[in-house]
Formats: C-alpha cells, sequence, structure tokens
C-alpha cells in the first residue's frame, strides 16, 4: 500500500483560454446570438435532427503498457459537485490505495457486463440527472443531436465530435436542454456562445481527445450551472478500479432520442483507436448514436452534492462489431486543466 495525494481543488481560472491551453485546445468564433438559433431549431428542424453517428472500423487495439504504467504514477484529482452550481471548496485528503506499479488487468472479455435501463420520468428533475441534457446542433447545414452535461459556470461538457468536425471545422447553431424529456424543456433551452476541442481532436479526428466544452450564454440572467447545478470533475483515476454511471440520449436504433439512458458498467477494456497517448476506456454499454457527449459519472449519489457524481468521461466511439460497449476518452492531467480553463469562461 502507498499513501496517495488526492486533490479536490478550487476551480482555476485562466485569463485567456487559447493563450493559457498551450495550444492544447482551441476554440471557435463567437457563434449567432440566442434569438438566431432559437429561430433556427424550429419544432420541425428539432424532430428531424438526426443522431451523429458514434461507429468507427476495425476492432479494438491494445495500447502500450508502458505508458499505462507511467500513467498509473499520476496524482488523483477531484472538484466536487454542487445541486446549485456553488464554486468548488478546497479540501485535501489522503488515502490508502494499492500500489498499481505493476498492476494491470487485461480487461473483460467482450461482450461487457452492464446495466442499462431508461431513468424514471419521477427522477428528471432530481440532481444530478437534471445537469444532463440533450443537445442540438448542424455540420454542413444537417441538423444533429449528441449529449452533454453542465459541470461548473457557463460550461456543458460534451465530445469533441458533438462542437467540431475534427477536421480543423466547428459546428454551429449548438443548443442544449437539460433534463430533456419528450420535447418537454423544464429547465429552458440555452445557446451556446463559443466552442472548445482539444486541438488533436479538432485538427486530427484523434478519439483520444474527443472531448469538447460549450459556453453558453446566459437565460435571463442566469447561468446554466445555477439553474441545474454541476456535476464534479475527476481526473487522473486508476482505470481498473472505476464504476461509472455513462448516460446519454441514444437516439439511433432501438432508441429514439426522447429519454435519458443510464448504463452502469465497470472499466472493461483500454483501448488505442489510431492513437494511445492516453489510451481510451471501454465499458459494457448498448447507448446508440445521440449519446454521445454524454458524461461518465463517478462515485454517483442522488441528491447529493460534494464529494461525489464526478465527470469522469463522455461517450465517444463504438466499434460496429462491439454493439455492447462504449468508448470514453480517459480524463488525465490536461482533461483536468481544460475543463478548469471553460468554466472560468
Amino acid at each position: 500500500m502507498k499513501k496517495t495525494l488526492f486533490l479536490v481543488v478550487i476551480l482555476v481560472v485562466f485569463g485567456m483560454a487559447g493563450a493559457a491551453s498551450g495550444a492544447m485546445w482551441v476554440g471557435s468564433d463567437e457563434l449567432p446570438d440566442a434569438k438566431t438559433i432559437e429561430a433556427y431549431w424550429t419544432p420541425e428542424r428539432m424532430q428531424s435532427a438526426i443522431p451523429y453517428p458514434m461507429e468507427i472500423d476495425g476492432e479494438p487495439t491494445a495500447p502500450d503498457p508502458a505508458a499505462l504504467e507511467e500513467e498509473a504514477d499520476a496524482i488523483p484529482g477531484s472538484s466536487t459537485s454542487s445541486s446549485d452550481g456553488r464554486p468548488s471548496v478546497l479540501l485535501e485528503l489522503e488515502e490508502d490505495v494499492p500500489d498499481s506499479s505493476g498492476i494491470q488487468p487485461a480487461g473483460s472479455f467482450y461482450p461487457f457486463p452492464h446495466t442499462t435501463y431508461f431513468v424514471r420520468t419521477l427522477v428528471y428533475l432530481r440532481f444530478p440527472e437534471r445537469t444532463i441534457g440533450k443537445v442540438f446542433f448542424t455540420q454542413h447545414g444537417r441538423g444533429y443531436v449528441c449529449s452533454g452535461s453542465s459541470v461548473g459556470g457557463n460550461a456543458v461538457l460534451t465530445a469533441g465530435h458533438c462542437v467540431s468536425h475534427g477536421d480543423g471545422h466547428w459546428n454551429s447553431n449548438w443548443r442544449f436542454v437539460p433534463a430533456y424529456r419528450n420535447n418537454f424543456r423544464p429547465r429552458g433551452t440555452w445557446s451556446a456562445r463559443q466552442l472548445f476541442a482539444f486541438t488533436l481532436w479538432h485538427q486530427n479526428g484523434s478519439f483520444c481527445r474527443d472531448v469538447g466544452f460549450a459556453i453558453m450564454r446566459l437565460l435571463n440572467g442566469q447561468r446554466i450551472s445555477a439553474r441545474v447545478g454541476r456535476l464534479g470533475f475527476s481526473w487522473n483515476q486508476l482505470r481498473y478500479r472505476q464504476h461509472w454511471h455513462a448516460l446519454g440520449y441514444p437516439a439511433a436504433s432501438p432508441y429514439n432520442g426522447r429519454w435519458l439512458v443510464d448504463s452502469q458498467s465497470q472499466w472493461a477494456k483500454n483501448d488505442a483507436p489510431g492513437c494511445s497517448n492516453p489510451a481510451t476506456i471501454g465499458i459494457g454499454s448498448n447507448m446508440t448514436g445521440g449519446s454521445s457527449g454524454g458524461p461518465w459519472v463517478r462515485v454517483f449519489f442522488p441528491d447529493r452534492g460534494g464529494a461525489v457524481n464526478y465527470a469522469n468521461g463522455v461517450n465517444s466511439y463504438k466499434y460496429g462489431l462491439q454493439p455492447g460497449a462504449i468508448y470514453s476518452p480517459y480524463f488525465d492531467i490536461w482533461a483536468r486543466n481544460f475543463w478548469a480553463a471553460m468554466i472560468g469562461l
């Protein structure tokens, strides 16, 4: 056993997100104003928006074991959640964790175990479920849907491919509907003013960095995190010790995108999908396109903020030969720095 320092940190605000990042992430130009985006998304266009594709070609590839061993020495950290959007409180804890040197389980054989179900109607407005919502955007003039979650300030966490094409071009007409349920929008419809993605996703389409953020405009003078609360955020966590609630609005068959879905699953596999730094994570889930960008929540605990309900991944991609699995980028220190910059905007 060894002592590892866990940090729950006060939110770090960078003055200039792009400049402070060292080009690790990039931002779009300012999007059209809220009235323009609202006018674009007629009921007919919202109904006809299709799920953004999640399937990629090929099959999982084992990443370099040396990189995983180096990653295991990183210091894990978390920032607390809040049901009303209040800032995190500085807290330092020491916990006993297993010495991870040389311990890297091989993973599970497919199909990976999971428990997947529709979230009950009565809990859509409960914390943390109400922080999660449906995303609408356009790409090359076509309407698509994804998922996302409120993670502090004006920021909504989602997948990189839900904000950027992955070829240097940005999506547009971006809006977020927290607690969406069968076109019922009890917490309002929020329009984005700017989009951000890791540079490796935006320029190269690297699934190892398929993470994005949308900075939302105020609605009736209120920040989105004040309206619905915000998930916490965790990074550098030991992969094989994690259990997540992966949530989203799958809209491709057999789903229709009207309801929030929850997949409970534990770590099953590491993957190198044409990239390996950091390797991605696979779990069991039969969610489909439309769930992209929905959060992986660790230490899920209903009706409670604080040292619970941490965003620790996003629904990113699937393999066509593995419909019962879904993968996320690993949240390392760079994911933490990206998030910390976004919540100050």
